[in-house]
Order: structure tokens, then sequence, then C-alpha cells
């Protein structure tokens, strides 16, 4: 008769300081509060704090991803199953805090003056972060699935609509990886077109977003910033004539023809300043944020992750700490909202 210990053990111990459950619940309240201020807010991207939040939390996993998950280490073994839940919270955890819905004013900034005319430095600098998070991801998924990283013990599964294991993870394995690669290349080739083609753009957002817009048009008009300026135009009019879509603008910035045929088919286009309707964008990321949680969870219960459901130490109470106090500033600020919108109305 053979010994209950030759019994394989199914799952392992999971790293609670990288998805435990007080971060899970922290990041998935973090969403919450950026679909309400999204739904609710009678302007989404006034509100930072949801922002601040992000893009620290953007930050961290990042740094989780290249620092705590590594390859081949033998003192630290690491599952491939392990980067899904860091993945779905870098990836929905920027589509819910930066998907805002823009007014039609707004949007007329956008394409007079690049899509980055309406963020604030956190936008920005997420930016910076998704082409780094997602072109690693798909060299993970494409290639480092299965061979720089461990299976889960009686195999591995992952949520994809349905449950996938065995063949059926190449099917998920392709899914996000396609994801990783299409907007991995597309949001590295909008910085690289701000930073290498339109820098004056791009500095004229950054300095906006932190001083003002009229402290930051003199700053770029001193002596040496137009000369540089002026020196790049010339040297990449080429460029800037081919690339300026990715900015966002619907004109070639350096001919003033063009500039003015744009503003002439601008103000043609209705005036209205009311809201472009936000009920589509909101569903969107609801729908996304609901397949994000479920992904997570229902990859760690078939995986039989352990020591992940217990808020056990400090690393996780900071996190859902953050993500209550979070929640409540957005119910505070939407409350707020609504009642100077209510007083206003009273008041007519």
């Amino acid at each position: 008769m053979e010994s209950s210990d030759t019994t394989p053990t199914c799952g392992f111990e999971g790293n609670s300081d990288m998805y435990g459950l007080g971060i899970r619940l922290g990041i998935y309240m973090q969403w919450l509060s950026a679909i309400l201020c999204n739904a609710l807010l009678t302007d989404p991207t006034t509100e930072r704090g949801i922002m601040n939040t992000a893009l620290v939390y953007n930050v961290a996993l990042l740094v989780v991803v290249f620092l705590l998950l590594k390859p081949g280490a033998s003192d630290q073994a690491t599952y491939a199953v392990e980067f899904l839940p860091i993945f779905l919270f870098i990836v929905n955890g920027y589509l819910t805090a930066f998907g805002f819905t823009f007014s039609r004013a707004q949007v007329r900034d956008i394409k007079l003056r690049g899509m980055f005319v309406c963020m604030q430095i956190q936008a920005i600098a997420n930016q910076v972060i998704m082409p780094i998070a997602l072109l690693y991801y798909s060299w993970f998924w494409i290639w480092a699935f299965d061979r720089s990283f461990l299976e889960t013990p009686c195999g591995t599964s992952m949520f994809l609509m349905a449950r996938l294991h065995g063949r059926g993870l190449m099917a998920a394995r392709v899914a996000y990886g396609i994801i990783c690669v299409l907007f991995g290349i597309y949001t590295g080739l909008i910085m690289v077109v701000y930073i290498f083609v339109f820098p004056d753009m791009l500095l004229g957002a950054v300095l906006s977003s932190l001083v003002g817009e009229a402290v930051a048009t003199k700053a770029l008009r001193s002596a040496w910033l137009s000369k540089f300026f002026r020196f790049h135009k010339a040297l990449a009019a080429c460029l800037r004539s081919i690339t300026f879509g990715f900015t966002g603008l619907i004109y070639n910035p350096d001919d003033p023809d063009t500039e003015e045929d744009a503003r002439n088919k601008i103000n043609e286009e209705a005036t209205s300043e009311d809201r472009i309707p936000r009920g589509p964008a909101v569903l969107l990321i609801s729908l996304t944020t609901i397949f994000s949680i479920l992904a997570i969870e229902l990859t760690l219960y078939w995986n039989h992750i352990e020591q992940v459901y217990v808020l056990g130490n400090t690393g996780q109470l900071i996190p859902f700490i953050i993500g209550i106090l979070g929640l409540c500033q957005c119910a505070t600020t939407i409350i707020r909202d609504r009642s100077v919108g209510l007083y206003d109305f009273t008041l007519r």
C-alpha cells in the first residue's frame, strides 16, 4: 500500500506581497473609485487623487515585474501563472484611471493642441510606464511563459471567458500576447514621437501641468529653448509632417494654413459644450474590470495558490487601507460635485 506522502500536491504557496488579499482588494477598490468618478463627476479629468494612486501602483507593479519575478532563480521559484494578476493590475489600472470621458471642448483642444494637453503629469508618466510593461509582457506571453518559469503542480489553468488548461493555454497566451504587442507598440510609438519629434509639445504639456499654462508659455519662449526648438523643427520637418497624427492633432502644427483650416473645420462642428456620451466608455471600463477580477480570482482558485486569502501582514494592509480611503475620497468628491450642481440648478 502506497504512503499518502507520495500523493502529489497540487498548487503552491503564493506571494502575498505581490497579489495577496489586501493588495487585490485595495486595487479593486481603486478600480471601483475610478469607474464611479468617470461615471458621476462633472469633469473626471480634474480628479487627481485616482491618477496619483494609479501611478504609484503601476510604478510599484513594474518594479515587481522586473525585480521579484526572476526567471530561472532557483531560490525563488516563480510560476508562470503568477504573472497574470500583475498583468491585469497594470492594464486595467491604466484603463480605469486614465480612461476619461472628455467634454467636447476638451476634444477640440486635443485636435488643436495635442492629446497631452488634457492630461496631467501623472497620465503622461503613465504613458511611459505602459509600453515598458506591455513590451515586457509580450516577451513573457510569447516566449518565457513555458521556458523561463515553472508550471503549476498538477497543471496550469487560466481564465479567458472559460477555464483553459493544457493545450487551451495557448489560446490565452496568443490573446494576451496580441494585446501586449499591439498596444505596447502603439503606446511606445506615441512616446517616441513625442520625445524625439515633438519635444516642444511634450515639454509644454508637462510644464503646463506642473506650473500652469502662463508660466509654461513664458518658459518655452526663453531664448535658448526657442533657438533649440527652431533648430529641431527645421531638422525634423519631414518627420513632423508625417507623424503629427500620433499626438492627436488633425493638422501639421508647422503649417499655418492647415492649422487655420483645422480651426475652421472644428468651428463648423457642433458648438455644444455638453459632455460626449460617457455611457459606452464607462460600460467598456466596467466590463474590463469585471473580466479582470474574474480572471484573477478564478486563476488563483483553479491553480490552488495558497496564502493569498488572508490579510496577514503590513504589506497587504497598506494598499487595503489606501483603497478604502480612496473610495471614501471618491464618494465625498462625487457628493460635493453633485451638491454644487444642485445648488447651481436651484439658483436658476
